[in-house]
């Protein structure tokens, strides 16, 4: 069976951007159905 996760909030973001070597923005815009946060 599937489970629901939480939304991503930004901390999670600016943490998983640094850790891929990638630009928060970008993050930003593939997640943005699951943010707990407006951009």
């Amino acid at each position: 069976k599937y489970f629901g996760i939480g939304k991503i909030a930004k901390d999670q973001i600016v943490d998983y951007a640094k850790r891929k070597g990638m630009d928060v923005k970008t993050i930003e815009k593939w997640l943005s159905p699951n943010l707990d946060y407006e951009i």
